[in-house]
């Protein structure tokens, strides 16, 4: 009985504590200006893209560039690990992204700071680099549509699942306790 209540406030107390995911839907444009010790691109390079993410699993993926073509099986991981994709301390807001991209030909990330506005990103085909920021001007990205919405668990749901097992647990103890063990018999 005391593992049961353990186990359960345990639940309790993680449950309380769990992470808020992110659902989003996005069309994109990846420029590359050039520049940093190389020359500036006038007009620069581009590529299209579009993602969806369901509770912080990618949904859907693609982007092109150079001719080259990536799809949600060049995503690594397919899982955005609250390290690379999470909401504000808050849980009503997006604080970074980042989806990283990879096939025999090439590789790519992109990488957003929202409440900094800077965007990260580069897109490697061998001898092609078109990597960069923001910050600096050698690469730029533009949402033509963004929608997402930050998913905060309601802890009082897990609360009284807890409560209603601890409640079981209760009701199905053993029908012998102290002072009404049974004699052990002996042959």
């Amino acid at each position: 009985m005391r593992t049961i209540f353990l186990v359960l406030t345990a639940l309790l107390c993680c449950a309380t504590s769990h992470a808020a995911t992110i659902t989003a839907d996005a069309m994109f444009e990846f420029f590359f200006h050039g520049g940093d010790g190389g020359p500036i691109i006038d007009p620069p390079i581009t590529g299209e893209g579009s993602f969806s993410m369901r509770e912080n699993r990618w949904a859907a993926f693609s982007f092109d560039m150079f001719g080259h073509h990536w799809s949600l099986d060049d995503v690594d991981p397919i899982f955005c690990h609250p390290a690379a994709c999470f909401p504000n301390e808050h849980g009503s807001d997006l604080e970074v992204m980042q989806i990283q991209f990879a096939d025999e030909a090439g590789s790519g990330f992109f990488f957003w700071d929202f409440p900094q506005g800077i965007f990260t990103g580069g897109v490697d085909l061998g001898d092609i680099c078109a990597c960069g920021t923001s910050d600096d001007g050698s690469v730029s990205f533009q949402f033509l549509e963004l929608s997402f919405r930050v998913n905060v668990p309601e802890p009082g749901s897990l609360t009284l699942l807890t409560l209603g097992l601890l409640g079981l647990g209760w009701i199905r103890r053993p029908a012998h306790r102290v002072g009404q063990a049974r004699r052990p018999v002996f042959d």
